[in-house]
């Protein structure tokens, strides 16, 4: 159940994340970082593919798991990434409970206690997803008995729950 206890730790936890993320950038010598207009771009599969690799080299993040059915003997891997549920994104953005669309969707990163053995201990990671519209965070359910805002933690690490970019 989220209470609005809960929705203010979470925002307080994803506030200092974003703060510590932009401290990052601010004294990084990537010049490419120093924008702080979020923007997408596509980008081709061979770049994917590098920074993929480039991401699994330096292994800053890791999961601990115990494999898709909780039944292999627990082991701790690279993260690659997070798989989240299509309607909960589809909720976020096309029927977000606050009443409004928004323009944008950012991903906090939170954490939850550690894991792994006592020689490769990790923070067990979280991603909010909430909606953004004109720099403001959607986080209230415009009905206020239902009282569900749009506020969305990650489905599943991956690995174990993954599939391999493939070229072919």
């Amino acid at each position: 159940m989220i209470t609005k206890k809960n929705i203010v730790q979470h925002s307080l936890t994803a506030i200092l994340s974003a703060g510590l993320v932009i401290i990052y950038f601010l004294f990084t010598k990537n010049s490419s970082n120093s924008s702080f207009l979020a923007s997408s771009e596509r980008i081709p599969l061979d770049t994917a593919l590098k920074y993929r690799e480039h991401f699994d080299n330096l292994k800053p993040l890791r999961v601990t798991h115990t494999g898709v059915f909780y039944s292999d003997p627990e082991k701790t891997e690279p993260l690659e990434g997070f798989v989240f549920n299509a309607s909960d994104l589809y909720e976020i953005v096309r029927e977000n409970h606050s009443g409004l669309t928004p323009n944008e969707v950012i991903f906090y990163f939170g954490q939850d206690g550690e894991a792994g053995p006592s020689t490769d201990r990790h923070g067990v990671i979280h991603i909010i997803a909430i909606g953004r519209k004109n720099n403001k965070l959607l986080i209230k359910d415009k009905d206020t008995v239902r009282n569900e805002p749009s506020i969305y933690d990650k489905a599943d690490p991956c690995p174990p729950f993954c599939g391999t970019i493939k070229t072919e």
